[in-house]
């Protein structure tokens, strides 16, 4: 069955909580819309505003704190904010699409110095900071002598170790473990390590990441969970086949087959699609093949977007369903303004919405300030 790119955009919707507010508590919209892009920490209150009917930064910071959700380094070697019971899967993919893999001198490594990674994932049972990592980690150097090659020790400590440390089986967390608006740049070990009894096999990984993308994002084809996920299209497309009659197929005029969850919503082209505003490194302008984010992303503004020199996904502006213009805010003595740059012209009424949304946004983000405005910019 043939389906069109606008249906395809309001499946999308449907999911994402953009066409109606998700009214779930907020581990279970984490669960709903996919894996959040997190290393920009501010990011992730303002999706999830976006999403819900009411969002509260002081839920997520409970949630956090419960251990209802978990933020660590997984697909796409990219930080993210995903619900605890799908870590292990998520970090599994991770591990075996080689996200773990920390050595970067040219020497090769001694079996010994797997012993490194073991040690250090017992001393993070407490949360440490990366300061204090990298002091445990020169001590065992110390009382290790050889085991590191010189030209590994040069290399790893040119970039302060991160490269050990950056790893699907640690957790980042606040450094005094009070989760709150400041970016968390501790670490600990998360329950269940990569590779362990307790982890799942990388095929069942394989297939509860699928589901998990095709839940928040899907109908999807092969090639956008791959991306997704980091791995090369062949291995995802052969799970993805063999998981077919538990899926719906679809085609999207393009010669590929796209999978869907059976039970998923798939509401008509004719969707309602009000007026959003999303952050940077949205997870929807980043869960397709980069050929095939039509759905969302018109191909004539991608460059305005996606800023290529420092990988940066920008904040946008969606208008039936698509992405129609950026925007940016500024705060200066006490006034906090929205600043909206349309890629083409947008009807007045629909300014009229966008302003609303902003100014929400607005006092969302700074409740301290004294006056609020939403102002619109021509690209």
């Amino acid at each position: 069955m043939k389906v069109s790119e606008r249906a395809l955009n309001r499946a999308l919707l449907a999911r994402q909580g953009l066409s109606t507010p998700l009214t779930q508590p907020v581990a279970e919209v984490v669960t709903a819309i996919g894996a959040m892009q997190a290393q920009q920490w501010s990011t992730i209150p303002i999706a999830l505003w976006s999403r819900m009917k009411s969002f509260d930064a002081a839920d997520l910071h409970a949630a956090l704190d419960a251990g209802d959700l978990v933020v660590g380094t997984s697909i796409r070697r990219t930080v993210h904010l995903v619900s605890a019971p799908e870590h292990p899967a998520y970090a599994t993919v991770a591990d075996a699409m080689g996200a773990n893999e920390w050595q970067r001198g040219k020497t090769a490594p001694s079996k010994r110095a797997a012993q490194l990674r073991k040690k250090l994932r017992t001393h993070l049972a407490k949360t440490k900071t990366a300061a204090q990592l990298v002091d445990f980690i020169e001590a065992w150097v110390d009382a290790n002598p050889g085991v590191i090659a010189e030209d590994e020790l040069t290399e790893q400590r040119k970039y302060k170790w991160r490269p050990l440390y950056t790893w699907s089986a640690l957790l980042r967390a606040p450094a005094d473990d009070v989760w709150s608006d400041k970016t968390p740049a501790a670490y600990r070990a998360a329950k269940v390590m990569p590779g362990t009894k307790a982890a799942p096999t990388v095929d069942d990984a394989l297939e509860q990441v699928i589901r998990a993308h095709l839940r928040a994002f899907g109908p999807a084809a092969p090639d956008d969970v791959a991306g997704w996920i980091g791995w090369k299209v062949t291995p995802v497309r052969a799970a993805m086949e063999a998981m077919a009659d538990e899926l719906e197929t679809f085609s999207d005029g393009t010669k590929r087959t796209l999978y869907d969850l059976a039970d998923a919503p798939r509401p008509g082209p004719d969707a309602p699609a009000p007026p959003r505003l999303l952050p940077a490194f949205d997870s929807t302008l980043l869960a397709y093949a980069n050929k095939h984010r039509g759905r969302i992303l018109p191909d004539e503004y991608k460059k305005a977007v996606y800023s290529g020199a420092n990988l940066r996904v920008k904040p946008t502006v969606l208008v039936d369903g698509q992405v129609a213009g950026i925007w940016s805010t500024k705060l200066q003595r006490r006034v906090s303004t929205l600043t909206i740059e349309a890629f083409d012209r947008i009807p007045a009424k629909v300014q009229r919405k966008l302003e609303s949304v902003g100014d929400q946004l607005l006092r969302t983000l700074e409740p301290k300030s004294r006056e609020y405005e939403v102002v619109f910019a021509q690209s």
